[in-house]
């Protein structure tokens, strides 16, 4: 199942450097939003709740990636373009 999301975030990836013509690490930025993503969605799947220390650290470090992201303004040009 692992290669299955690892593959369909690397096609995310590929589609949206298509799209936009993005850095390396701006790919790898958008890599490491997505995965941490699935692991979020994977946990509640589990029954965890939003209060448990793994999805606490599951959402800080998604908030932080989303904050450097915002920064770049990359959101908001990815979006315009869907």
């Amino acid at each position: 199942m692992i290669g299955l999301h690892n593959e369909a975030v690397a096609c995310l990836v590929k589609s949206v450097s298509i799209l936009y013509e993005i850095s390396k690490e701006d790919e790898e930025l958008i890599c490491k939003i997505e995965k941490t993503r699935i692991k979020m969605e994977k946990a509640v799947l589990e029954g965890k709740n939003l209060t448990d220390v793994y999805v606490v650290n599951l959402s800080q470090e998604l908030d932080e990636y989303l904050v450097e992201i915002q920064k770049k303004g990359l959101i908001k040009r990815v979006l315009w373009l869907s």
